[in-house]
């Protein structure tokens, strides 16, 4: 008998080697971004540091097999006993509603990312709109109700502080303050949330039911029609229609990342059949969204397939995602033609919701603002001093005293050194075009030759200089691209 035991106990410690090296066993994966340690290879330096070792543990550890079994059954340990969730940042609330922490700091402004920021987003952001209004472009913000804003209620106590704002606040005032284009879906689901027949957020889930994406999305495609006077494709949905139990993946993502051994309760939830009507007088506006989680809903639906021309998701402004030919296509934004891609949209969209609003707009405003602003040098030095007080303020002071100077003048002479340095690598237009019939006027050869084609073409030698000068200059910019 004790050598069966022994047997018994030698064979556990080894079946998860084996099952590493030969899987036997099926075993699903665990749910949530998770990227395996990789292998080090062993050298001198790596061992004498003690990388190696606490690597290779790493990367041992991260495939012995069973892991994903042994994680779900601690994970289910913890929940039954201790209704706790063992997931990075997951929060199980009252009556088992169930939050991520970023969610719920950005509700209650523990995670506000301060005045500076919002005042510098939304006047780049008036300015963009602006700037693509005069060349027949919308842009908006549409702000989504996140699950910690839909559902404070069930907040724990633990998370409800006195803080006097939040990110969702903040920016409101700001764009109201500055005109700026956006759609408030946050308060406006929110208004609906006791009347409405249907749940918009699930219990088990950190995303708005097709439901509630449908009634957000809906009331999105009206304030587009109105504002470009258009008369876009019907999206419609019939109702009643019936819950069902079996719960799509996104009504019960919060659960699928505690990674638990048994489910938990689900509600039955709503998954409205979509209807899109087309004809000859509709038209389709050229759209892209830039946005957060909260719009792989509407994606995944085909919604913006059918109703608008569409231009892309591109997802946090890192990924452009579309179709071809019902191929999906994906490429990092770095790796587009930024420029050229803006100005061919009729419509774009900053969706965000309140989930990620700390996070808003994605650098959108930062870099598609770089494209686009003045480049004259003044406001080139007002750009800088803004980048220059906001990302290195501390850097800045501690310059500024070893140099004896004011914050001021130090924030004011590295703005000017940047300006001047931007301008050596990018002359503007008017500046390089200049620069070219100076160096034309040195040459008599060169100056002839116009004279003789002014002639020729029966206009003033000025004009045909300038002719001369822009098809240089457009020549130049074609061939540095």
């Amino acid at each position: 008998m004790k050598k069966v035991l022994f047997y018994f106990f030698i064979g556990l410690l080894v079946l998860p080697f084996i099952q590493w090296k030969y899987p036997i066993f099926t075993i699903g994966k665990l749910h949530g971004a998770y990227t395996p340690a990789k292998n080090i290879q062993i050298s001198v330096a790596n061992w004498f540091s003690g990388d190696f070792q606490s690597k290779k543990e790493k990367y041992l550890k991260d495939r012995i097999g069973f892991r994903p079994m042994l994680i779900r059954s601690y994970n289910q340990l913890l929940y039954t006993l201790f209704h706790m969730a063992n997931n990075p940042g997951g929060v199980i609330g009252k009556q088992d509603y169930l939050y991520l922490e970023s969610y719920i700091y950005n509700y209650t402004g523990e995670n506000f990312v301060g005045y500076k920021k919002v005042n510098r987003v939304s006047s780049q952001l008036k300015y963009l709109q602006e700037y693509l209004a005069d060349r027949g472009i919308s842009l908006f913000t549409v702000i989504v109700p996140s699950k910690a804003s839909f559902y404070p209620e069930f907040i724990p106590k633990r998370y409800i502080k006195p803080y006097p704002i939040n990110n969702y606040k903040a920016y409101i005032h700001s764009f109201d303050s500055l005109n700026i284009d956006y759609i408030d879906l946050n308060a406006y689901l929110i208004s609906l949330k006791n009347s409405s027949p249907y749940p918009m957020f699930p219990r088990n889930g950190l995303h708005w039911t097709y439901y509630g994406m449908a009634v957000g999305m809906d009331s999105v495609i009206k304030v587009v029609e109105k504002k470009r006077n258009l008369d876009l494709p019907e999206f419609t949905w019939e109702e009643p229609f019936q819950l069902r139990a079996k719960n799509g993946f996104r009504d019960y993502d919060a659960e699928s990342f505690m990674n638990l051994y048994f489910e938990l309760p689900r509600d039955s939830m709503p998954y409205p059949k979509f209807s899109f009507h087309t004809d000859s007088t509709k038209q389709k506006p050229k759209t892209v969204v830039i946005g957060d989680s909260y719009y792989w809903s509407p994606y995944r639906s085909d919604l913006p397939h059918h109703v608008f021309k569409w231009g892309g998701f591109w997802y946090y402004f890192n990924t452009a995602i579309w179709e071809e030919n019902k191929i999906e296509k994906q490429v990092p934004i770095k790796d587009l033609n930024l420029e050229e891609l803006i100005l061919q949209q009729d419509v774009i969209i900053i969706l965000a919701s309140q989930a990620t609003l700390h996070l808003y707009p994605y650098k959108f405003d930062e870099k598609v603002y770089r494209l686009f602003m003045p480049k004259d040098e003044k406001s080139l030095i007002k750009y800088y001093s803004d980048q220059l007080v906001f990302n290195n303020s501390k850097g800045i002071a501690e310059k500024a005293k070893n140099n004896k100077i004011s914050f001021e003048d130090q924030v004011n002479a590295d703005a000017k050194w940047l300006t001047r340095k931007y301008l050596e690598k990018h002359p503007d237009k008017n500046t390089q075009i200049k620069k070219i019939i100076a160096r034309i006027k040195k040459s008599s050869k060169w100056v002839a030759s116009i004279r003789r084609k002014a002639e020729n073409r029966n206009i003033s030698y000025e004009e045909m200089l300038k002719i001369d000068a822009e098809y240089i200059y457009k020549k130049k910019a074609k061939e540095s691209k």
